[in-house]
């Protein structure tokens, strides 16, 4: 395949979950980045561009919602796709109302990754 110029942000406090999204994406010939808290990816979303951040919700520092609404007040067009376990109730409602672009729940299968990376990004 060839070098994508696609740049996706991957943000996600479990090391082997990084590794595997990763990994992926490398092999789908992406660029990747990856960070493990909410308060990194605010920090690479603002110094870098990222076609699409992968943010989990449950993070040390600061939360994927926290992070999401940061995020949007400097970019507001940033593709946000949110991976997370806690995609129930009021969780569901903080995550969309933060301005995320799409959510899956956890345990994501990577067909559904990849069509949720496709509908956001193309």
């Amino acid at each position: 395949m060839s070098e994508s110029h696609v740049r996706i942000l991957v943000a996600d406090d479990e090391r082997p979950i990084r590794a595997l999204v990763g990994e992926y994406l490398v092999g789908q010939g992406y660029a990747v980045d990856m960070v493990p808290d909410g308060l990194e990816a605010v920090r690479k979303a603002t110094e870098e561009e990222y076609d699409l951040i992968i943010m989990d919700i449950a993070m040390p520092r600061f939360n994927g919602v926290e992070a999401i609404r940061t995020i949007r007040r400097q970019k507001p067009e940033q593709k946000i796709l949110v991976v997370t376990a806690f995609l129930e109730g009021e969780v569901a409602e903080e995550i969309a109302s933060a301005g995320a672009s799409r959510a899956l729940a956890k345990p994501v299968g990577l067909g559904e990754l990849s069509a949720a990376i496709t509908e956001l990004i193309g």
